[in-house]
């Protein structure tokens, strides 16, 4: 108990210091977007490194690790900058104390309002069946794209990135997760 809450401490620190996942998403970025650009990612690093600061992950690491994950995947693919900051914002609205006016002030209207829209796409509705349901996601999607499709890229990737970590959760935990999936048949 003692060495979980001292690897804890330890992830703590290290989610102010250099971070590994900052420096290869950089790197990738690096590889075809502008300095102003790189700048851009840089600002949207400080900025939910400081809102999520002091939360960690079910697996212990530092929360901003998982943001930066989802941009790296975007990156990835070689999207634009205002994506890939999207993506490291998109928990902040949800998770933290900073609201979509501190998003759209520090960043613009284009990045608050796709990290808006991934927070949007999350609201659970209940449904009474099943193609109620599919039809409800489908409708969901299509607004959502044709606002942005980064909406929806930066969500995949969000899902994308929660499943490959799903290895952390108890057996309990992983089996009501898929449990709940099937149930919700909703994106989120």
């Amino acid at each position: 108990m003692a060495e979980t809450s001292n690897l804890k401490k330890t992830n703590l620190n290290r989610q102010s210091s250099s971070n590994p996942a900052l420096n290869s998403l950089l790197k990738k970025s690096k590889l075809y977007l502008n300095t102003n650009q790189i700048i851009l990612i840089r600002e949207a690093y400080t900025f939910s490194n400081a809102s999520h600061k002091g939360q960690l992950r079910k697996s212990g690491e530092p929360y901003i690790n998982h943001p930066l994950s989802v941009a790296s995947i975007l990156a990835d693919m070689k999207m634009d900058a205002v994506c890939i900051a999207a993506a490291i914002l998109h928990d902040v609205v949800e998770d933290t104390a900073a609201g979509k006016e501190d998003i759209e002030k520090k960043f613009g209207l284009e990045i608050s309002r796709i990290v808006d829209g991934v927070s949007k796409i999350d609201k659970n509705i209940k449904f009474l069946s099943r193609d109620e349901a599919q039809a409800e996601n489908f409708s969901k999607m299509m607004l959502a794209m044709s606002d942005d499709l980064r909406v929806i890229l930066v969500k995949l990737a969000d899902r994308l990135h929660n499943m490959r970590t799903l290895d952390c959760l108890s057996k309990e935990k992983k089996q009501n997760f898929k449990l709940k999936k099937k149930k919700k048949l909703t994106i989120d």
